[in-house]
């Protein structure tokens, strides 16, 4: 069930990052677009001025064009990251309201075990019980801790707090943002 969770979840992610790429995709055509319209009657004007400024001046007001151009299209390519950090970051916060949310508490509390030795875990209060009911079916020792500052998942300390092992779906896309982001932007700098 667990591994039909992860699958979905990818799919889910997949299916918005694809949307969210077509609409950058659609968006950074229609800068270029417009960028080209503003050079083309840029260049024509300056075409017109250039007998005045001479070949210099022209060169210089070219440059400026083209480094303004690729500013705007960074800073367009920029809000777009910014919305799929944002999009993906509401949507992750939105899963914990997700009927399969426990199974995959479970999972992740099971992820945490180094051994069976003593652990505390770090839970959002309203998944304290589910955890307590986990830790009492498996048979383990451990003490659960009410944090209201996790949002959802897991925070383990073992080795007499010594090693903290957070595995919350906020700290996995940390994890995998720069691998996500290397795809995007490969996307949107084509």
């Amino acid at each position: 069930m667990t591994g039909e969770l992860v699958s979905f979840l990818e799919q889910e992610a997949q299916a918005e990052r694809d949307k969210i790429l077509q609409e950058a995709d659609e968006s950074v055509r229609q800068i270029l677009e417009k960028a080209k319209t503003k050079s083309e009657k840029e260049k024509a004007e300056a075409g017109q001025k250039s007998v005045r400024f001479g070949r210099t001046e022209l060169e210089k007001a070219r440059n400026a064009l083209r480094l303004e151009t690729q500013t705007e299209l960074l800073k367009e390519k920029t809000r777009w990251l910014d919305k799929v950090w944002q999009e993906t970051s509401a949507r992750l916060m939105a899963f914990r309201t997700d009927p399969q949310y426990p199974a995959a508490l479970e999972q992740l509390l099971q992820e945490t075990l180094v051994d069976r030795s003593s652990i505390h875990w770090r839970l959002n209060p309203a998944d304290v019980s589910m955890a307590e009911s986990w830790l009492k079916k498996n048979e383990l020792q451990g003490e659960i801790i009410a944090d209201p500052t996790i949002d959802a998942g897991v925070l383990a300390l073992v080795e007499k707090g010594r090693v903290e092992i957070a595995n919350t779906p906020q700290d996995r896309l940390h994890k995998a943002w720069l691998q996500l982001l290397v795809e995007v932007a490969r996307r949107l700098w084509k």
